[in-house]
């Protein structure tokens, strides 16, 4: 895919999003939640996601582990640039499954990340992480009840 189709595929995919997006608010008042959020909790920690390949991160997908479906790209327009690393906050503590895509398709998917309680849960994929989906599990994570997830 060249790089010009692949901006303009990413802007097709940012203007749906921002329209799925505008549709479910409903004017002034609440939006819906997210399909796929977990129950809101008192209990909550953070997630980084650290690009240490050479290549732009362009997906950010992260759902409970418990789910069947990614969800939405958490990262929106923005991008992590090699090097950086962008984190969410007040996330609700458990195990969640991780999955980052590049600018150039390929992917890398963490499965098991146990987020705890006032702390900072890290992912750094490295470069050879993203030449085919990898498994890498906390120590003692809870259970994912799936192997891979449907496609966003």
């Amino acid at each position: 895919m060249t790089m010009a189709r692949a901006l303009t595929l990413r802007s097709i995919l940012a203007t749906l999003a921002i329209c799925s997006l505008s549709a479910c608010k409903g004017g002034d008042g609440p939006s819906a939640p997210e399909e796929n959020a977990p129950a809101p909790s008192t209990s909550t920690g953070t997630i980084r996601v650290s690009n240490s390949t050479s290549a732009a991160m362009w997906f950010v997908y992260f759902s409970p582990c418990e789910t069947t479906d990614w969800g939405v790209d958490r990262l929106g327009d923005d991008v992590i640039l090699s090097g950086n690393s962008v984190q969410w906050t007040s996330v609700p503590t458990g195990c969640w499954d991780v999955k980052a895509e590049l600018s150039d398709g390929r992917e890398a998917i963490r499965f098991g990340l146990s987020v705890t309680r006032g702390a900072v849960a890290e992912w750094r994929p490295s470069e050879s992480a993203f030449s085919r989906i990898v498994d890498q599990r906390d120590p003692a994570p809870a259970l994912s009840v799936r192997r891979s997830k449907s496609a966003p």
